[in-house]
């Protein structure tokens, strides 16, 4: 079963005994690493490679951590190498439909039938299932892998109409949003006094609006996919201007797009536009009524832009982060973990031993040691999205231990007794001498109660009996930290910690590269 990964979404996959990860990058490029099951971790598969490629199979379970690039469409699947020894082998990743909220206008608005027509979709496109929404033959077409849990359609909304219902879908906690908006704002522009009779004007509004709700999305952890402006037919009171201004407007928009994580951008035009116009027009007998689209080609062109599998059960959609928190008291958005806000400003703490500088929040120190030092530099993340923590760490001796973490007064609002916090980063290392372990760990520091001290939850541990790493050693690892729980007496906790530690077992050096982090609750 086919996956896709899109622009900067990476999933930490299980690869049973026996099969293999196939990979196929439709645009841009991606990195593989092996990160459990295997020897002397991690094993680098590719590094921003835009080539497809078969890896494995393995004779034992291993866990594969697949990273796209910022601007990607990476498909790949899981068990591609039959075994019979292991009926049944899946993916791990994401198990339930998708919570799904709409935004529009009467494109979107369920004014057609949401129940299941008695005629196939394969039969010729006419009134008789156009009375049918394109959510629902989507729905139908996914086998049901969508819980439609808003629609948010008016009839004759502009996008500043649309858009103040942005809050009441965020509110369904969605994994996805539909966003198809504009038609309005073109329509309106000679009523609507704002827009003082300009086309320009109406397309420019159309612009920021939509770009300013996707950025919304972006920060609430939602996957986005934004339908273009359906191009007008002849039957319409549309003049050519106004077709013209939705073909500026699009342009406009996919280039936006292009550049937003996790803003999937689907072009309605190729599927809708009369072959034989000149003039940017669409196909009438594709419309319930010379404007509004029938629901089967909307759906069958948005399946064909993102792929069947990006809508189907046991698909990854977006590595989701609904329930990612920035638990900080100045700020409560949600974020992505790839997103970098974690690592901001330059007005952290450099302590023992370490010089240079380090992000705001963050704490860089040798914990253990006298005469090793390290240099601290903020700067840009290895997969090219926000910032990272550098330390370059020299003249080392046995069991000199530096630590980095970012360390922060949590909110307890958002984080209440019981709760659960994962930690998650990725940690580069490069020309190392004498390093015998990189690890990391989420920490909780207490005052008071039955649960005072710091309690700790690790991913990796250094034990003195490990061998050194190998000298000159590069390589990239990702941490995904057990849960820790937050306890009974949460009042007292002072501190959330994401801590990331690099251990020496003798004379030696390395540079270590930490990005990626977020702290999630669970």
């Amino acid at each position: 079963m086919s996956n896709t990964l899109f622009n900067g979404q990476d999933q930490r996959l299980a690869i049973p005994a026996g099969q293999s990860l196939g990979v196929n990058p439709i645009s841009g490029t991606y990195s593989a690493a092996i990160v459990a099951g295997a020897a002397n971790l991690p094993v680098i598969l590719a590094s921003s490679s835009a080539a497809a490629a078969t890896f494995g199979p393995y004779a034992t379970g291993v866990e594969i951590f697949l990273d796209a690039s910022p601007v990607s469409q990476i498909v790949y699947d899981v068990a591609v190498s039959p075994d019979a020894g292991t009926p049944g082998a899946v993916s791990a990743a994401v198990l339930r439909p998708l919570v799904t909220c709409s935004l529009g206008d009467s494109m979107t608005a369920q004014n057609y039938s949401l129940s299941p027509s008695a005629v196939s979709p394969a039969s010729t496109l006419s009134s008789a299932f156009s009375n049918r929404s394109w959510l629902a033959w989507l729905n139908d077409l996914t086998a049901g892998s969508m819980t439609l849990a808003y629609v948010g359609g008016v009839g004759g909304d502009r996008t500043d109409q649309i858009y103040a219902r942005l809050q009441t879908a965020l509110s369904f906690n969605p994994d996805l949003i539909f966003d198809f908006a504009g038609t309005n704002n073109i329509a309106q522009y000679n009523s609507y006094a704002p827009y003082g009779n300009s086309l320009a004007t109406a397309v420019d509004a159309l612009v920021s609006e939509r770009q300013a709700a996707w950025t919304t999305m972006q920060k609430a952890g939602v996957c986005v996919v934004a339908l273009s402006v359906l191009p007008p037919t002849t039957g319409t009171v549309f003049i050519q201007a106004q077709a013209d201004a939705i073909c500026r407007a699009n342009r406009r928009l996919a280039t936006i797009a292009a550049t937003m994580k996790n803003v999937r951008w689907v072009d309605l035009t190729p599927a809708f536009i009369d072959p034989t116009s000149t003039t940017g027009y669409g196909l009438s007998s594709l419309y319930y009524d010379g404007l509004h689209p029938m629901g089967y080609p909307l759906a069958k062109r948005l399946l064909d832009v993102l792929g069947t599998a990006l809508l189907r059960p046991n698909a990854v959609l977006v590595s989701s982060r609904r329930d990612c928190v920035q638990v900080d008291a100045a700020s409560l958005n949600v974020i992505e973990a790839q997103d970098g806000l974690f690592l901001r400003g330059t007005a952290g703490t450099a302590s023992t031993g370490v010089t240079g500088t380090v992000a705001s929040n963050w704490f860089a120190s040798r914990i253990n040691g006298s005469a090793a030092t390290a240099t601290a530099s903020v700067v840009a993340a290895p997969s090219g999205i926000g910032s990272a923590q550098k330390l370059d760490i020299t003249a080392t001796a046995a069991e000199d231990n530096f630590r980095v973490f970012l360390g922060f007064a949590p909110n307890l609002t958002q984080l209440p007794a019981g709760s659960r916090v994962r930690v998650r980063g990725r940690v580069d290392v490069v020309n190392t001498t004498g390093l015998r372990a990189i690890y990391a760990a989420a920490n909780r520091n207490t005052s008071g109660g039955a649960n005072a001290g710091v309690v700790s939850s690790y991913d990796g541990q250094d034990t003195p009996a490990d061998p050194a790493i190998p000298a000159g050693a590069t390589f990239t690892r990702y941490f995904d930290v057990p849960l820790l729980t937050i306890p009974a007496d949460a009042t007292g906790i002072t501190q959330m910690r994401a801590e990331f530690y690099a251990v020496f077992s003798g004379a030696g050096s390395a540079s270590i590269t930490v990005s990626q982090v977020s702290m999630e609750k669970a």
